[in-house]
């Protein structure tokens, strides 16, 4: 039976998510597809559910301010979560590319 994940590990997931269809948008230059858009949607649903945006909105004065500020967060988390993984991919890839130029000297 596969374990279900934790809210910081969803969190996490969706964070990285959002993070990338920002990337892509900016990479496009242009508006994210009707297919993005949804994707879009339906993280930016699964984080307030999450993070409670529902109780928050209802208990703030200013809902807006708390649920960007918490989005910002969450954005920021992504990134860096992408960043990490593609620093740990680089040096794997450099670590093999060593190996390979060692196997082709001998």
């Amino acid at each position: 039976m596969e374990k279900a994940p934790t809210s910081s590990v969803q969190t996490s997931l969706i964070s990285r998510e959002i993070a990338h269809l920002a990337f892509v948008q900016v990479k496009q230059d242009d508006w994210l597809s009707v297919r993005q858009q949804e994707q879009l949607r339906r993280a930016l649903m699964s984080l307030g559910e999450l993070l409670g945006w529902a109780i928050t909105s209802a208990n703030s004065d200013d809902p807006i301010a708390d649920i960007s500020k918490s989005t910002r967060k969450m954005m920021a988390n992504g990134a860096r979560a992408i960043k990490r993984s593609l620093a740990n991919d680089m040096a794997t890839k450099k670590a093999e590319i060593t190996e390979l130029k060692k196997v082709a000297r001998s």
